[in-house]
This record gives C-alpha cells, sequence and structure tokens, in this order.
C-alpha cells in the first residue's frame, strides 16, 4: 500500500478534522474518497456521522475492511464513477464528502466533481478537500535553480498528474459548481522537498533564500502552504465570462480632493493634446459624493472623445494614498502612470512612455522633468488661478540613481510610469500608513523588482507652491519620520541592485574616507612639504658627513697618528 498513513495532529488531517466539525454532520454519511488506509474513519465517527471509504486500490479496501470499516474499491476516473458511488451511498443522506489527496490524481478533476454534482450530493452536502500546493517556495526555490524532484510521495508525488495553485483551484472548482465555504490551509514552512540541506535558495540566513521568499511573499499569502484545505458547497454553474478587451498602453491615475479646478482644466488640456491617444484617465476623487459632482461637471465640459477616455470614482478616508490604490484597482493598462490635479505634461509624455517601453520592456520607463515656484493668486480680482514666481529649472534632469535614491527622491510623481504586472503580480501598492514620500516609497519598491529605463527627455513640469504645498504645511518631524521607515522597511531585505552598482558604491565609500581625513590648509600643506623637503637635504648631509668620518677612522695615517692625538689629551699640553 503506497499510501500508508494515519491520522497525527499538526498534520493535514488534524486540518480537515477542524474543517468538518464546522458543519452538523452527526447522524449523517461521509464518503471519504481515495481513503486510502482511512484514517479519517475515526475521526468521522467521533463527529456522530457515518463513514464509508472508496479507493481505486483494492489492497487498501481489504484492510480498511478487515478493521470493520465499510470501503469499496471504485475508480474515480471512470466514467461511471458517480453511478458507482451513488449505489454505494444507496439513499442515506451524504452530509460530507472528503477528497483528501485525490484530485492531483486525475486526469480530468473537473469530471469528477462534475459526477458528484449529478450523482451523489445536494445543495447541503459539504465537500471538504485538501490538495499539494505546487507553488510552495521550496518548490520555486528549486526549480529556479534547475531542481525538480519527483518523489514518492509529497508535493511532487510521482504520481501525480494534476498541479495546483490556488488560483487554478478555485478555477476548477467554480467551473464545476462547487463554492468555497471555509478553508484552514496547512502551512509547512519546510515542506519534504526542502533538500539538499544548505541549498543556498532553501536554507535559512542565505540572502538568495531570503530574497526569494520575499518575493514570494509578496505575490501571494501561500507561499510556506504546503497543503489548501477547503471546504465548499454545490451550487449553480457560472455561465462562461466572455474575453475581457485588451486595455490601452498606459492607464494615468489622477489623485484630487476637487479643490483646484483651475488646475486641473489645464491638466485635462495637457492629456487632450497627446501625440499618443492609447491611454485612459482614471480621477480618484478623495471627498463626498459633492465634491465628485463637481468634478464630474468640469470633466463634462471637454469634448466626446477626451470624455470617453476617463472614469471617475469616489475615494473616502484614508490618506493621500489611498486614492492611488483605488486607481490601481480600476486600472486597465499595461502600464501607470500618475499625474496631480495641478502638474503639467507635454504632448509627448504617453509617447515617451511607450517609446521606452518599447526599448526595455517590463522596466519602469522615467522622463525627465522641470519644475518651478508657483503662488496662489494675489488678490481674488486675480483672474489667474496661480501666478509663477519663478522660471523653469532644470531640476529633476539626469539619468535614475538608485543609489541616490536610497538618499533622496529625485523623481516627481509624473515622471515615471510602471509596469502594471507588478501591482498585479507582485501586489504592490501604496502605503496608506505614510502621510508623506508614499510616492517615493513606492517608486523605490517598484525599482527594486522591475529597474529603471531612463528617456532621457523633459516631459513634465512640477509645479512647487509656495505655503500651501505639503512641502510647507506638513511639520518637518513627519516629513523625517516617512523617510526614516521607508528606509527602515528597505533594510528589513536584501536588495536587487541595477548593474554599475558596484563602481558607483565603491566611489561613495572611497570620497566617504576622503571626506572623513581632515585636509591642511593649503598654504600650511606647501610650508610642510618644504620643510620635509630640507629635513630630507639634512638627512642626506648628515649620512654622507658618517661616511667620511668612518673611511678616515679606518685609514692607515689615522692609526699612525694615534699616539700623538694621545699626548695632545694629557694635561698640561
Amino acid at each position: 500500500m503506497q499510501y500508508d498513513f494515519s491520522y497525527a495532529d499538526e498534520t493535514t488531517y488534524a486540518a480537515v478534522r477542524e474543517l468538518l466539525s464546522e458543519f452538523t454532520v452527526d447522524g449523517g454519511l461521509v464518503v471519504d474518497l481515495g481513503c486510502g488506509n482511512a484514517p479519517m474513519a475515526a475521526v468521522v465517527g467521533e463527529l456522530g456521522a457515518t463513514y464509508v471509504g472508496v479507493d481505486v486500490d483494492p489492497d487498501a479496501v481489504a484492510s480498511a475492511v478487515e478493521r470493520g470499516i465499510e470501503s469499496h474499491v471504485v475508480d474515480l476516473s471512470a466514467e461511471d464513477a458517480g453511478i458507482a458511488l451513488n449505489k454505494i451511498v444507496g439513499g442515506r443522506r451524504v452530509v460530507a464528502v472528503l477528497a483528501l489527496d485525490v484530485l492531483e490524481h486525475l486526469v480530468h478533476p473537473a469530471a469528477l466533481l462534475g459526477r458528484l454534482h449529478e450523482h451523489v450530493v445536494d445543495a447541503r452536502t459539504a465537500l471538504v478537500l485538501s490538495v499539494p500546493n505546487v507553488t510552495h517556495v521550496d518548490l520555486g526555490g528549486k526549480l529556479l535553480a534547475g531542481r525538480w524532484d519527483i518523489t514518492p510521495t509529497g508535493l511532487l508525488d510521482e504520481t501525480h498528474l494534476r498541479f495546483f495553485t490556488s488560483a487554478r483551484l478555485d478555477e476548477v472548482l467554480r467551473g464545476a459548481g462547487w463554492h468555497e465555504i471555509g478553508r484552514r490551509d496547512f502551512r509547512l514552512p519546510e515542506s519534504d522537498q526542502h533538500f539538499p540541506a544548505g541549498h543556498p535558495a532553501l536554507a535559512a540566513g542565505s540572502l538568495l533564500a531570503e530574497h526569494l521568499h520575499l518575493l514570494r511573499a509578496q505575490a501571494d499569502q501561500f507561499g510556506e502552504v504546503n497543503q489548501f484545505v477547503r471546504a465548499y458547497l454545490c451550487g449553480p454553474v457560472p455561465a462562461v465570462e466572455p474575453e475581457v478587451a485588451p486595455g490601452p498602453f498606459l492607464s494615468i491615475i489622477m489623485r484630487t480632493q476637487g479643490g483646484k479646478p483651475d488646475s486641473m482644466i489645464e491638466a485635462l488640456c495637457c492629456l487632450g493634446g497627446q501625440t499618443v491617444t492609447d491611454w485612459e484617465l482614471i480621477i480618484a476623487v478623495h471627498g463626498d459624493a459633492a465634491r465628485l459632482a463637481e468634478v464630474r461637471a468640469l470633466v463634462e465640459d471637454f469634448d466626446g472623445e477626451l470624455r470617453s477616455r476617463i472614469r471617475l470614482t469616489s475615494v473616502l478616508g484614508g490618506g493621500r494614498s489611498r486614492p492611488a490604490n483605488r486607481g490601481l484597482e480600476l486600472a486597465t493598462g499595461s502600464y501607470v502612470a500618475f499625474l496631480d490635479d495641478d502638474d503639467f505634461v507635454t504632448a509627448d509624455w504617453v509617447e515617451t512612455f511607450v517609446e521606452g517601453a518599447r526599448r526595455k520592456p517590463s522596466t519602469i520607463v522615467r522622463a525627465w522633468g522641470a519644475d518651478r515656484d508657483v503662488e496662489p493668486p494675489a488678490t481674488e480680482l486675480d483672474l489667474a488661478p496661480y501666478r509663477t514666481a519663478s522660471g523653469l529649472r532644470p531640476t529633476f534632469t539626469t539619468d535614475f540613481d538608485l543609489i541616490q535614491h536610497l538618499y533622496e527622491n529625485r523623481t516627481p510623481l509624473h515622471c515615471f510610469a510602471v509596469p502594471r504586472t507588478v501591482v498585479t503580480e507582485l501586489n504592490v501598492r501604496w502605503n496608506e500608513d505614510l502621510h508623506t514620500c508614499e510616492d517615493w516609497d513606492f517608486l523605490l519598491r517598484c525599482a527594486l523588482w522591475c529597474g529603471v529605463t531612463d528617456a532621457g527627455v523633459v516631459t513634465a513640469i512640477y509645479n512647487r507652491w509656495s505655503k500651501v504645498a505639503s512641502l510647507h504645511t506638513v511639520p518637518q518631524w513627519s516629513w523625517d519620520t516617512s523617510r526614516q521607515w521607508v528606509r527602515h522597511q528597505l533594510d528589513n531585505r536584501p536588495l536587487l541592485l541595477p548593474t554599475g552598482s558596484v563602481t558607483r558604491l565603491a566611489e561613495l565609500y572611497e570620497a566617504s574616507l576622503k571626506a572623513a581625513t581632515p585636509q591642511p590648509d593649503p598654504a600650511l600643506l606647501a610650508e610642510l612639504t618644504q620643510a620635509r623637503q630640507r629635513a630630507e637635504l639634512a638627512e642626506h648631509a648628515a649620512h654622507h658627513l658618517r661616511l667620511r668620518v668612518t673611511s678616515l677612522e679606518h685609514s692607515t695615517s689615522w692609526r699612525i697618528t694615534a699616539p700623538l692625538r694621545y699626548l695632545m689629551r694629557k694635561p698640561g699640553r
């Protein structure tokens, strides 16, 4: 018997028991499909239900029968499996069906689910199943490193014919008319695939393993789930959904509180004049229904072609990040960009993002930006909604430098577009706990996954509002706290650095060493140099003098005159 397993706590079976106990099964029949040696029979009895097992393995069935457990041989992949199960049930009320480690062994698991629906269960019957998770982080790390280890049992059981992710399991069950009502997924941080010991993709403390765990956790919450353990009730089979038409290239998200209508009109005019029209605009109005109505009325003043590209949504509560996240939920474009209601872009803004994505797909495309100071009108009589207080400055006209951006943000909000897959596949969102620096935090987290491609052209104007912008109205301690928080979060993860970062870091380290060494005054340095040269000359002369004295002391004349020198030293001479 290949699957001679027993019930034990801290196992998948215990998770199944927890889920099964939530249903009223007392007095009913529980059918265990693929029962093996019937490890759930005692559990079902304790819950007050009658147990019956079925399995394709006659030895397993015979073993269960010998122990007094009702069991039958049934090939669940056969076309008449539903009829066979119906005969076994024999009119008894089926309160639950167990399918533990069954679906992955079938060529067409949906066919079995449909046969249950047709021949065995009713609307009150619970289906409780467990299925191995093929996206366990152990499997992902090993596959990335070129390993796919088939084993007699476990996640890569040699008899598995189908492999399931959480999304794939949902798709199969819903397609057969089964609707989830509960789950107790069984987590196992180190699965049976956690070998060989010390593999860099698996070993605790390894930078590679840490990064892979971070990536897996970013995608969804199932990275350490060993078995999906879930419960369903049967219901209508959903209609086949029509294929969704592909979205535009660019989804533009505009956050607004509706307080700058004149500036918003100018921003919308910028979009109306784009050289590439493959875009949509999602205006997330951060306010109540009245504000939404005001913005809608403003949009209605534009021509129909522009209006057709715009969708409005109301956002209540939260901080500056919530409207951006609402826009991400509604976006359908391949890329996503952001444009505040008081910033302006050039006519080739969208075109620049399109060209950058064509040159280097799936990276962040970054354009350059200029900035200027603007002020509110001086008096109510001023016709213009603002007055410029400076000319344009080429402030943001250098290529993206990740190391520099870890220190400070050098990319205005409307100067970059991110691939939407970083949102849909890696679940990167704006952090709603941040009241400032939220765009810097979002850009950094996207850049650390995707990398950045610079377009090298100015396509955006950033208006710096004097006295009324967050830079002036938010206290400095709030900015400092947000910056520290962003860096702290990045410190808690390993980082992928772009090519060229080693040289860049080495240069910065060398510069820091030079900065840490005190530099003398140039005049003093020149004086020290001259003194050193004079000292070297004096030492050179003294050396030659010592050589001459030594030569004299070893000469014949010096030895012959020794008595005379002695007499000359006597007293009285």
